[in-house]
């Protein structure tokens, strides 16, 4: 049987690879262990850079977090690098609890993990962890960490104390190319940690600084804001799990999204900023948005109404056995104990909001003075009939309005929409079933630079003119009589896409 010696708890190699495949859902959802990280050493400004490495063989991405915080003296820096390694384990007091966050995280995007660390800007000491050199049996333990010089574009900004994370040999990022990992990034670190940016900490991505992500859209110092809370806030007071004779609140509320304002955005607008498929609820422990999802509805489903409405609930750590969230800190699976308590107050209100939405829905759709796709389908009426294939309908007389200018059997409908168009030209037309659909061509600079910044409450007024603009171009290229007209108009299309393409510098 021998002395045991070979059965160790963990088998390294296997435990490394297998730690791999912990489950970070995406890249932003590792590198926000890294942000917690951060901000638990009391850091003020948090730097994330995502470039080429310099020392990558295969010309990979290196991703580094560095920040002000206090700094770790070389024993706590080589504890921290360990699974389950923390001066501060099932601590209640911050962001972390297991000493999982930082090892787990960078494996699960990157092969080489290295962090620097210094207490004085003159000392900084430097340790890795390498799962290639785990799996070949070279790394059986964490290294003794050593002297180092930081990297040049952290040492151009560092502070006087500090941490510096760094991946290399990055495998698992999602994306190959630095901007779009970065732009990846900008709208999960900004919600994730938007209390914290409301707060005064500074998080900036390859120089840029992270905008705060408000997904309830109430406060001012988000992309859009406007909406309003419904009702007052709901504070739960429940006995800690394991303190019975200490208490601590759960605070709930409500948001209705300005339906008379936002429904007629382009879809690829409420896309952007989260409308569209954007129901659910915010859970913020902390500060820090762990889940987002259907949470405590009971039995009501999710409806494209409920995409006009949030909720967000904020707790503490010390309800940890309530939430129950992951140790990767992206999901709940809340006790039945809290269930009973929240579901009842919250399914209510969530269908409440749910017909107030369907009813301010209906009530923007049939206003006259609603989008410029909606006018143009009301006025249509007055302008001359088009008949099959574009032609202009042909009467014994030229077509008459009747007495109060309408011409008989006239109304077509007209909608916007935008997509990627294989052709150069920055908008196409189709017609059909009496539908004049305009598309515009998301790839063309136009949209960009000149449409899509339109695209805010705040212009409102003009992007109806422009739409009205637009359907105006299609009206006339739908009354093309036959093939070498609509020929005509789309090779003048095409050349003036391409002019004003040029134009725009693309």
């Amino acid at each position: 049987m021998g002395n045991g010696s070979h059965f160790s708890i963990v088998a390294e190699r296997n435990f490394m690879l297998a730690a791999r495949e912990v489950g970070y859902r995406t890249t932003a959802d590792a590198i926000a262990e890294l942000v917690d990280n951060s901000i638990q050493a009391q850091a003020k400004t948090i730097q994330i850079s995502v470039a080429e490495d310099p020392q990558g063989e295969d010309s990979g991405l290196c991703v580094g977090v560095l920040d002000d915080g206090h700094g770790m003296d070389p024993q706590t820096l080589r504890i921290g690098l360990q699974f389950g390694g923390t001066n501060r384990f099932n601590d209640r007091s911050g962001q972390g609890r297991f000493g999982m966050g930082l090892p787990s995280s960078s494996i699960s995007q990157a092969r080489r993990l290295e962090v620097y660390s210094w207490r004085q800007r003159n000392s900084v000491f430097h340790c890795y962890l390498d799962v290639d050199e785990v799996a070949d049996g070279i790394m059986r333990r964490i290294p003794l960490p050593r002297p180092a010089q930081l990297p040049a574009w952290a040492a151009s900004c560092a502070a006087e104390t500090g941490t510096l994370v760094t991946w290399r040999k990055c495998d698992r990022l999602g994306a190959k190319k630095a901007p779009a990992v970065a732009g990846n990034l900008r709208t999960q670190i900004g919600r994730m940690f938007r209390y914290f940016i409301w707060a005064g900490v500074q998080i900036s991505i390859n120089g840029s600084p992270v905008r705060s992500i408000d997904p309830l859209f109430c406060h001012p110092d988000t992309p859009l804001s406007g909406a309003k809370e419904y009702g007052e806030p709901l504070a739960y007071n429940v006995r800690l799990p394991l303190d019975t004779r200490r208490i601590s609140a759960i605070r709930v509320r409500f948001a209705e999204l300005p339906i008379s304002e936002w429904h007629d955005l382009p879809v690829e607008e409420k896309r952007k900023y989260g409308i569209v498929k954007g129901a659910g609820v915010s859970l913020v422990r902390a500060g820090r948005e762990v889940a987002y999802g259907w949470h405590f509805m009971g039995n009501k489903r999710r409806e494209n109404y409920d995409d006009w409405w949030r909720c967000e609930i904020r707790f503490g750590p010390e309800l940890d056995e309530y939430f129950r969230p992951t140790y990767t800190k992206q999901a709940i699976n809340p006790s039945p104990e809290l269930e009973a308590v929240l579901t009842p107050d919250l399914e209510v209100i969530a269908r409440t909001l749910n017909s107030r939405a369907r009813r301010a829905y209906s009530k923007a759709k049939g206003r006259l003075d609603g989008s410029a796709a909606s006018v143009a389908s009301l006025r249509d009426k007055y302008l001359p009939p088009i008949g099959r294939n574009g032609k202009l309908k042909r009467f014994v007389e030229r077509p008459r309005r009747s007495g109060d200018g309408v011409f008989p059997g006239n109304g077509r409908k007209y909608s916007l929409d935008v997509a990627s168009i294989r052709q150069d030209a920055f908008y196409t037309v189709r017609s059909n079933n009496g539908t004049l659909a305009l598309i515009l061509n998301r790839e063309h600079p136009f949209y960009e630079r000149i449409y899509s910044p339109l695209c805010t409450p705040e212009n409102k007024r003009l992007r109806f003119n422009m739409d009205c603009l637009l359907f105006a171009l299609a009206r006339v290229e739908s009354e093309a009589k036959n093939s070498n007209e609509r020929y005509w108009y789309t090779r003048k299309r095409l050349g003036w896409s391409n002019i004003l393409a040029a134009f725009l510098g693309s």
